[in-house]
């Protein structure tokens, strides 16, 4: 991940393109600070894309991650929803009614976990068996949508943000469980 060494290389890159652009003192240690977990070629490229796009003002830390993050997610290869449909259908269609046979049964192989949590979602058997195709489509579509929403706000979190919402979910996970526990 990027050092705040390669973070003010990238920043004094960019300044040149804004040349009218003053850094205050600390300026570099926040966006430092604020892009630590992005890895330093995806900097560059954000930076690149940044410069490139032009603007009268030199891009907030927010512009500049952002623009990180999109690099990343896209790289990851995540299917849109449409592709997504299409390749759930054709496991479908592959691998038949593989859950009731025990001999030579097909394993549904999804190309990212988006789409396997979304057929889980929807059912298997509702995609393979559904009288109205159109209906599950269309709640496969938004089902896929909504997902994709969630993973890329997830990815988008900072590290730190990530590790006290996970320390909120784990505290009313145990809450939960322990009124559960007293219900008995």
């Amino acid at each position: 991940m990027a050092s705040v060494l390669e973070v003010t290389k990238v920043f004094a890159i960019m300044s040149l393109a804004w040349p009218n652009y003053k850094a205050k003192d600390g300026t570099i240690e926040v966006y430092a600070s604020m892009l630590e977990d992005i890895p330093p070629d995806v900097l560059v490229a954000a930076a690149r894309s940044l410069i490139a796009s032009g603007g009268d003002f030199f891009p907030s830390v927010s512009a500049w991650r952002q623009t990180s993050l999109d690099i990343m997610l896209n790289k990851n290869g995540t299917p849109t929803a449409i592709e997504a449909w299409e390749e759930a259908v054709m496991e479908c269609n592959r691998c038949g009614d593989y859950w009731r046979y025990q001999e030579g049964k097909k394993y549904p192989e999804y190309s990212h976990p988006l789409i396997q949590a979304c057929v889980q979602a929807i059912g298997y058997a509702e995609i393979l068996e559904t009288e109205n195709i159109d209906i599950v489509r269309a709640h496969f579509l938004k089902a896929y949508e909504s997902l994709r929403q969630r993973h890329d706000m997830n990815e988008r979190m900072l590290p730190d943000v990530k590790a006290i919402e996970q320390k909120y979910i784990d505290a009313n996970v145990a809450m939960k469980q322990l009124s559960e526990r007293l219900e008995k």
